[in-house]
């Protein structure tokens, strides 16, 4: 079992390609567009009950059916999302210090809502602090909880603090909990159990 590492800075262009059909993803795309969502917030739960089965058809759908300033944020993000789909596969960038916040907040979104179709869990290092901050506080807690479960609660020491780690567990079910030993964590998600060394969850959030 291993761990798909997401970081924010200090790291390579390296990708990892997840067989993902893209009709996967367009019915997950309500909540995957919930991480680009800011001032507008229309309804994505309509596109995710479209027939459609290509990301080209969605942004069709959206042209004609939503009045104009919708379309082209939809659209926008749409086309966003399209770079990362490849032949119904995903291909999902481990590094984000490339790209600006709405791509990051697209990525982000990519792993949440096909966390299901993912066999190891997610990490990520700070990357997900641009998603906590006023304009999502509502969002973020009715979206996340109880999937997203942040290191930081089970570690003691200051500068580990400064950090915004989180854990994606597969099937959406899981979290990250400390163990009776002090030098050992538990990973639980979909009903396993996977005990991760405290040196290893401080080496990710320091990272």
């Amino acid at each position: 079992m291993g761990l798909l590492v997401i970081r924010s800075k200090d790291c390579e262009n390296e990708k990892v390609k997840l067989e993902i059909p893209e009709v996967f993803v367009i019915k997950k795309i309500s909540s995957l567009l919930h991480f680009t969502a800011q001032d507008i917030k229309p309804a994505f739960d309509v596109l995710a009950a479209t027939s459609c089965t290509s990301i080209q058809c969605l942004e069709e759908y959206a042209e004609k059916q939503f009045r104009e300033e919708i379309a082209i944020w939809i659209i926008a993000r749409l086309k966003i999302l399209q770079q990362f789909i490849n032949e119904n596969a995903i291909e999902l960038p481990l590094c984000l210090e490339q790209y600006d916040e709405i791509v990051k907040r697209m990525i982000v979104g990519i792993s949440y809502a096909v966390r299901s179709k993912i066999p190891w869990p997610v990490v990520f290092d700070d990357a997900l602090s641009l998603i906590i901050n006023n304009k999502y506080a509502v969002a973020w807690p009715a979206m996340m909880r109880p999937y997203m479960f942040s290191i930081n609660q089970f570690l003691e020491t200051k500068e580990l603090l400064s950090y915004n780690p989180v854990i994606i567990a597969p099937g959406g079910h899981g979290g990250l909990y400390r163990l009776a030993r002090p030098d050992r964590y538990i990973i639980l998600f979909d009903g396993s159990r996977w005990e991760l060394p405290r040196r290893d969850v401080e080496r990710i959030a320091n990272s």
